[in-house]
């Protein structure tokens, strides 16, 4: 009876990784859709998402257009991410890669953070979370 108990709370914990999961896949394509870029990475760890701009001309931007981009970003997680609400922050940085022949060098910058307290409530509902 307890195998049986373990073995389904695995399943359920298993469930549950894959709602979180369908939730990140969604919000990377939103952003993806409306920002025109598929080099887009999306991470939450413990209460903390982090949007990545993968080799993208927008880390050749001028500070102040990056600064806004990040803004708006941070809107856009706000305003379609399910889970927004399980989050602290959430941070927005760019990625430039400098291939050389056989050799690849990756600068990585996230400078720009924003607390949920700063961003505030949900413009729109997000989409409830998906269950299975």
């Amino acid at each position: 009876m307890n195998r049986l108990r373990s073995l389904l709370a695995v399943a359920a914990l298993g469930l549950a990784a894959c709602a979180v999961l369908q939730d990140l896949i969604t919000l990377q394509r939103g952003l993806a859709n409306e920002f025109h870029t598929a080099a887009i990475n999306v991470d939450v760890t413990n209460d903390h998402l982090t949007v990545l701009f993968q080799d993208s001309t927008t880390a050749k931007l001028p500070e102040t257009e990056r600064a806004d981009l990040a803004r708006r970003v941070a809107g856009f997680v706000r305003d379609h991410y399910a889970r927004y609400d399980n989050i602290a922050d959430v941070s927005v940085g760019f990625a430039q890669v400098k291939r050389l022949g056989p050799l690849t060098s990756t600068r990585t910058e996230v400078p720009y953070a924003f607390s949920r307290i700063e961003l505030g409530p949900p413009l729109t509902t997000p989409p409830a979370p998906v269950k299975r």
